[in-house]
């Protein structure tokens, strides 16, 4: 398992840009393409979280829903939600607020295992708990040798 992950990015600002074109190719899909005005405004510093208008914000959280929804591979360093681990390091851009707010609220919940995967998720479970058991049983044989001892 690799915990340490690298960075797909030259910096933080190229990953707010792609998550940027991300967005504009999904609104490019809807027919509904972003301005360059709208591109620089998602590109702005996050300092009042608001953006201008209402309607623009609430466009602008639908694309980005559907962004979410149309990556097809969760794995891949280059999608949208894994972007947004990378976008926010020096500056704090709208784009990742916004994409922040709507992985928030969406609350997703993992789906339910089914067939090996639950089977090998059961097996780890039950496998952890006797290696616990074994090692609370050895710590108490170890203190009762040490303190039963004379």
């Amino acid at each position: 398992m690799n915990w340490f992950r690298k960075s797909p990015f030259g910096s933080d600002e190229d990953a707010a840009a792609h998550m940027v074109e991300l967005v504009a190719a999904q609104a490019e899909k809807l027919g509904t393409p972003l301005s360059v005005e709208e591109r620089g405004l998602l590109l702005e510093e996050a300092v009042p979280p608001k953006i201008a208008s209402e309607e623009s914000e609430a466009r602008f959280r639908t694309l980005i829903e559907q962004t979410f929804d149309s990556e097809v591979d969760p794995d891949d360093p280059m999608n949208l939600g894994n972007s947004i681990q990378w976008a926010g390091a020096e500056r704090y851009p709208k784009i990742v607020a916004l994409a922040e707010e709507v992985v928030l609220s969406r609350g997703e919940k993992f789906p339910q295992l089914r067939g090996r995967r639950l089977m090998i998720d059961r097996m780890q479970l039950v496998g952890c708990a006797i290696v616990a058991v074994i090692l609370m049983l050895l710590v108490v044989v170890l203190l009762s040798w040490l303190f039963g001892h004379r």
